[in-house]
């Protein structure tokens, strides 16, 4: 028994010892009994409680240690298992060049390439001189094999070139080891799918939810302050901080969807707004006033265009409504309606020395002068014209529902390119550096030339119609799809640089910001900055 119970019953017998001696009540003795056998059965109790857990605790904590001490004489067995010069050494020719390795290496990535050629499902047999031949060009093989041996390849991955990189990561996945190259992807030029609901996926605090909107939000554009708006089916238009997420201003007025939102050279901001509303207003985002209230649409009104001299052009996409209005800011007049169309209008833009052109359902595209006067009428598309793009050469680029983009001169209306490969109708195009265009059909974005007009690389990795496309400031492209995903690519090899994975609905609109950063509506009524 521990020493510090004794003094305890030492107590116990003195006190009972005491009441013995010096009491003649044979009541109060019998009581004095009782009491000393009930402390001593108490104390006894606890005594053995706090003895067992002693005992559990001191069983605990051995059987950890000898459980530490198993898994790291098993680690040290694998270890030694793994250099064992002649334990099931085998040699691979690779394209003519010898790589020898044991077994167990080349097969420590399970679902690869090669844990599959060794399983005993194939019949593998060695060539006549012992080794196993692989077809394929050896290249950085001996990267891969030293990553398999438990190697860190960070630097010398670094130290590849951009071509020799891009060869590397498609050994990586021609042997299906992507899982052991995980951390160096990113120097390979691809991320894993990162999912960004909820969290700060990309740079942790750096990246911004702008929460607020009761509606999906259809448009997204920078002020010259720095600050956001956003265009939402609440019918409202938000105005936010960018540093802090915080919404310091709401503009109200529209009756009903908000389809879009440009800012004006003046800095004001002009929004279009759908059925049961068929307007188009002026805002001044300084004060949140409403300045103008412009009306005359009798459908939705989809595009919007600033033109020189305090004037817009606005227009429907519907049937009901095939007039471009041309109006006048200052004093919310409408100045022109330009009917040339036989069907809707499917895009509008402004060409540099101020024209205005049409694309339309009707498969033509119209060229008006600032006066309202068609001066050129593009006739070759197969079916309804769907986008519209000005080139940074001046020249003018068109989708189509026949599958087909064309390139044309809009001053006498030429068609001087025509771009085939799509397999559905056009439904997005940017251009990106170096005379190049990034175009959309149903789930694959292929990347032209439009120097020497020709498909140069085709991005396939979405799993659903792309909605938007737009070129960031490092010359790379995003895209945004149907599919709830948003991936970064590097142009030049084609390959997916990032994924991510949003929060409810489709992205509908997206821009990238003075700074570099990528604001986006995130499917779930919210707006989300990724740096």
């Amino acid at each position: 028994m521990s020493s510090t119970h004794l003094p305890f019953i030492n107590n116990e017998v003195r006190r009972f010892t005491h009441i013995l001696e010096t009491s003649n009540n044979q009541a109060e003795r019998v009581a004095a009994e009782r009491t000393f056998v009930e402390r001593l059965d108490s104390h006894f109790s606890r005594y053995m409680q706090d003895e067992k857990k002693q005992f559990e605790d001191k069983k605990e904590a051995d059987l950890k240690d000898i459980e530490s001490k198993k898994k790291h004489v098993e680690q040290l067995i694998k270890q030694v298992n793994a250099t064992i010069v002649n334990k099931d050494k085998i040699t691979l020719n690779v394209g003519g060049r010898l790589f020898t390795t044991t077994t167990a290496t080349i097969t420590s990535q399970e679902n690869s390439f090669f844990s599959a050629m060794f399983s005993g499902m194939f019949s593998v047999e060695p060539e006549q001189d012992g080794t196993y031949f692989i077809d394929r060009e050896p290249g950085d093989f001996g990267i891969i094999l030293e990553r398999l041996r438990g190697q860190d390849v960070k630097k010398v991955v670094q130290s590849l070139d951009g071509e020799r990189r891009v060869r590397l990561l498609n050994d990586v996945r021609f042997y299906c080891l992507e899982g052991a190259f995980q951390t160096y992807l990113p120097e390979l030029g691809i991320l894993r799918e990162v999912d960004v609901h909820n969290a700060r996926a990309l740079h942790g605090d750096d990246d911004l939810v702008l929460a607020g909107h009761t509606g999906f939000v259809n448009a997204i554009v920078e002020l010259d302050d720095g600050r956001l708006a956003s265009a939402s089916n609440d019918k409202t238009i938000a105005l936010w901080d960018t540093t802090t997420g915080a919404s310091n201003m709401r503009l109200t007025g529209h009756s009903s969807y908000i389809q879009r939102l440009i800012k004006l050279r003046d800095g004001r901001l002009a929004s279009a707004s759908d059925s049961f509303d068929n307007t188009v207003r002026v805002w001044n985002p300084t004060t949140g006033l409403c300045e103008a209230v412009l009306t005359g649409h009798v459908d939705s009104v989809r595009h919007l265009v600033e033109m020189n001299n305090n004037r817009i052009a606005s227009a429907s996409n519907s049937p009901n409504d095939r007039r471009i209005r041309i109006w006048n800011t200052t004093t919310s007049e409408c100045e022109n309606m330009l009917t040339a169309h036989s069907s809707f209008i499917s895009s509008l833009v402004m060409m540099p020395d101020g024209r205005l052109v049409s694309g339309s359902n009707d498969k033509t595209i119209k060229v008006f002068n600032e006066a309202g006067v068609c001066l050129v009428t593009c006739n070759g598309h197969g079916d309804g014209v769907t986008v519209l793009l000005v080139l940074k050469d001046g020249r003018l680029l068109s989708g189509s529902r026949d599958k087909t983009i064309k390139i044309w001169n809009t001053t006498s209306g030429a068609c001087e390119a025509t771009l085939t490969g799509h397999a559905a109708q056009i439904g997005c195009v940017t251009e990106i550096a170096d005379s190049r265009v990034a175009s959309s059909s149903d789930r694959t974005i292929k990347i032209w030339s439009t120097r020497n007009p020709k498909c140069l690389v085709t991005l396939d990795g979405h799993t659903n119609l792309v909605t938007c496309l737009r070129e960031l400031n490092d010359a790379s492209l995003v895209s945004a799809a149907k599919d709830k995903r948003i991936k970064i690519w590097n142009t030049l090899t084609g390959q997916c640089i990032i994924s991510l994975i949003g929060a409810g609905d489709m992205t509908r609109c997206m821009t990238v910001l003075r700074d570099g950063r990528l604001a986006c509506d995130g499917g779930d009524y919210s707006v989300k900055i990724y740096k």
